[in-house]
């Protein structure tokens, strides 16, 4: 009896419905292995997850725009009983930015950071004053694609104060101090069971460091950061994942960190 090939989701939005460059590669990959794959549209209510003997999910870069959706989706896929990749727990957590902080207190070194909950009655200046920072970024807590980040000061703030009420009147916030050495790139750094497998340097705008163009450099990290570096990032941020959901990382599963750095000087 001939066996049916495994059917796999490959969730996608709206800047990649055919799947990204990416995503089109691992779709070949996957064929070359007998896994039939199809892209299917994250914000498309209709889709019977039944149908498919596993997920993953892939370029859903505008989910921000309905986050209900996006999270009614994850309860359809548990709800179907359907495998996912990464596991739901982890998808949940990665949502919201509050994660940074939760790395934080793993050991993991992030941008000074403070998250202001939806509703808060402050102001950005009250912040900043606070904090002590002179430069900051302000951000969605959910967000993809720079959208919605901007960067003021001290001596610029009153110019933001609207839009930073707007914002924690509709959401979460972050507000982190700015790190310079972003005018230099955003290094992500991609390893598979702990082990380093690539990286690459995504270059911000020339005129505005919170913009990126979809621009990737060449980058080859230092050895350390393929090395014990990694191995010590990789560890903090399974630990944390570990903590702060219900997923379990056994060694029967390869998982994946990708970790992001301004600067290794």
């Amino acid at each position: 009896m001939v066996q049916d090939p495994f059917h796999l989701a490959i969730v996608t939005g709206r800047f990649a419905p055919q799947l990204s460059d990416g995503g089109q590669q691992v779709a070949t990959a996957l064929a070359e292995r007998g896994i039939d794959s199809d892209p299917v549209m994250w914000n498309d209510p209709t889709v019977d997850w039944r149908r498919f003997d596993g997920v993953l999910v892939r370029s859903c870069w505008e989910y921000p725009e309905d986050r209900g959706r996006f999270q009614t989706m994850l309860d359809e896929i548990e709800d179907a009983g359907v495998p996912i990749c990464n596991p739901l727990s982890v998808l949940r957590w990665n949502l919201h930015k509050s994660y940074l902080p939760a790395l934080d207190r793993e050991g993991v070194q992030i941008p000074a950071t403070t998250v202001i909950k939806q509703g808060t009655d402050t102001s950005l200046e009250e912040v900043i004053r606070t904090s002590g920072w002179d430069d900051v970024v302000v951000k969605p807590a959910i967000g993809a694609m720079s959208s919605d980040v901007w960067r003021t000061s001290a001596t610029e703030v009153a110019e933001s104060e609207q839009r930073f009420t707007d914002h924690v009147t509709d959401h979460d916030v972050l507000v982190q101090e700015f790190v310079p050495e972003i005018s230099a790139g955003e290094r992500s750094i991609v390893f598979f069971g702990g082990e380093y497998s690539h990286a690459w340097n995504s270059l911000p705008a020339e005129d505005d460091v919170t913009e990126f163009d979809g621009i990737d450099a060449e980058y080859d990290p230092h050895p350390r950061s393929g090395g014990r570096l990694g191995q010590y990032y990789s560890r903090h941020v399974r630990s944390s994942v570990s903590k702060r959901t219900a997923f379990r990382t056994p060694e029967s599963i390869t998982y994946t960190v990708m970790m992001t750095f301004y600067s290794w000087n």
